[in-house]
């Protein structure tokens, strides 16, 4: 199977995941609706700017759409080596997964004592939530969970969400999102 059939069906695949037509996936990135069947089918040859368009109307990174190493020392995340992902909202996240290019991303976060994310936001795909330590509070719509050490949620991520820590001591999380959207 040659690499264009291969994208054209990752493409699909995922496209028909989170519900979308090829006319809603045509708004979401301006490609024209024949373009992106052509691309579905391995018949087209996408440029690299085509092809992250396509990325940010699904809600993965660019990776997503190759192929992942052969490499077991690529798949393995040594503590030391994480890649460490910085925000400005006292939170301090790290990958756990190699890179951004599965079908979901899994981070260790640190969350300081009262701090809070970004705010209200949405985006395709689920999100899973362990709290290790600490709490964590999560705003979803108009309900709020409050989470302690060992308890876990699971949400659909299109849903307006944002989420803080409410104890006096630094919250340990980890999570999985899926597609990544980090």
């Amino acid at each position: 199977m040659s690499a264009l059939v291969r994208l054209g069906e990752k493409v699909k695949q995922l496209r028909q995941d989170q519900g979308f037509t090829l006319a809603a996936l045509a708004d979401r990135t301006g490609l024209s609706v024949g373009s992106l069947s052509q691309l579905e089918r391995g018949q087209a040859n996408p440029s690299f700017t085509t092809i992250a368009d396509i990325a940010e109307g699904l809600g993965v990174g660019l990776g997503f759409f190759f192929d992942l190493a052969d490499n077991p020392e690529e798949m393995i995340v040594r503590r030391q080596r994480r890649k460490l992902i910085t925000n400005p909202y006292g939170e301090t996240v790290s990958l756990l997964t190699p890179d951004t290019r599965h079908s979901y991303v899994v981070l260790y976060s640190e969350m300081e004592p009262g701090a809070q994310d970004k705010g209200p936001h949405s985006h395709a795909g689920e999100e899973f939530y362990l709290v290790l330590r600490g709490a964590y509070r999560l705003h979803l719509e108009d309900q709020v969970y409050d989470l302690f050490e060992g308890d876990s949620i699971i949400y659909r991520s299109n849903l307006s969400h944002w989420a803080e820590n409410p104890s006096d001591e630094v919250g340990q999380y980890v999570t999985v999102i899926s597609p990544p959207s980090y």
